[in-house]
């Protein structure tokens, strides 16, 4: 049986990972398929629970899909130029702590890149707000789930 994720948990994956898991969702409803085609004592009800529930999951998945895919491409990324041995690592331009003085309006603390590999970037993007960081830009992201952060 194929264990299924909420629809916040697929956004949580990077793209290839969503479409890997789809895969698999269409793999186990042909072979439920199959079975139901086959008819016979073996097919039951829990099976034809499972082939609906499956089938509602795929639409899950298309739509989180059509997400990634349709979110804005990072606006700096056209000018960043990302180092050989960091493609697969998420680059980010992030603030930590407040920006500017409210008083005066003067920066305080100035944007800088900072580089995360897919380990690191899951945790940081979990927890950045309680840290005090801002992301306020995306320069690379080969997963596609950074840009939904940027500040505003």
């Amino acid at each position: 049986m194929l264990q299924k994720l909420e629809p916040q948990k697929l956004r949580s994956l990077s793209l290839e990972e969503i479409k890997s898991y789809k895969n698999k969702a269409e793999e186990r409803k042909a072979s439920l398929e199959t079975a139901k085609a086959k008819g016979g004592k073996a097919w039951t009800d829990n099976l034809q629970e499972e082939l609906n529930e499956i089938a509602l999951f795929i639409v899950d998945i298309d739509d989180v899909i059509e997400e990634k895919e349709k979110s804005p491409a990072p606006k700096a990324s056209a000018n960043y130029i990302v180092k050989p041995g960091t493609e697969k690592m998420v680059h980010l331009s992030i603030v930590r702590g407040r920006r500017f003085n409210p008083l005066t309006g003067e920066e305080e603390s100035p944007a800088y890149t900072q580089i995360f590999t897919f380990a690191e970037w899951q945790l940081f993007k979990k927890a950045y707000k309680g840290l005090g960081y801002t992301i306020m830009s995306v320069l690379h992201d080969p997963y596609n789930d950074a840009s939904e952060l940027v500040q505003k």
